[in-house]
């Protein structure tokens, strides 16, 4: 696991990254689709993401329950599921 857990970018030009704080792309997926309505992130709700990393296809689920924050991706591999939970801390949001 990476010592700096980063941050996760969604929905640039069809892509979610999961970016180290000094920049670097950890890894990056690319949108195959999405499911769920969730209109305003301080409300309770979720959205999941159908994504790939070019190898793994998976799904990338972010949701809010009370004051937390989570996002969970989980990629289909031929023995076991690789699952990255994450505890958001904050959240920008940015008009397209």
């Amino acid at each position: 696991m990476h010592e700096d857990p980063g941050k996760l970018i969604t929905n640039i030009n069809g892509k979610i990254q999961w970016v180290a704080y000094d920049g670097i792309i950890i890894q990056e997926y690319t949108i195959e689709s999405g499911q769920g309505a969730w209109y305003t992130i301080s409300m309770n709700g979720a959205y999941t993401w159908v994504i790939n990393d070019g190898t793994l296809k998976g799904t990338a689920t972010m949701e809010r329950t009370g004051n937390q924050l989570l996002a969970r991706i989980i990629l289909a591999d031929e023995t076991e599921p690789k699952i990255f939970e994450f505890t958001l801390t904050g959240v920008q949001q940015h008009e397209p």
